[in-house]
């Protein structure tokens, strides 16, 4: 019986993983018009906290709405192309 509680719990961690997954190759492949920060985070590829402190020296522009912080994708892919060149 506990081997068969054991492997449905690894079932169902599997099964969370590949969901967490999924969405984050959907945000990368198909980015919302609009992200919050641990989106936008996925879609560049950084952590959270990267992110945050760039925000913090304004090289990604943002808005706060109540504790959100909300980037358009259009703004985060003009800020990546700018520090590219």
């Amino acid at each position: 019986m506990k081997s068969d509680l054991s492997l449905e719990k690894q079932l169902s961690d599997n099964t969370d993983q590949t969901q967490a997954w999924i969405k984050e190759l959907e945000i990368r492949r198909n980015p919302p018009a609009q992200m919050t920060v641990p989106e936008a985070a996925i879609y560049i590829g950084i952590s959270e906290r990267k992110l945050r402190e760039d925000i913090g020296k304004r090289q990604f522009k943002s808005i706060r709405i109540g504790n959100r912080v909300i980037l358009r994708a259009k703004d985060i892919d003009a800020a990546l192309e700018a520090m590219t060149q």
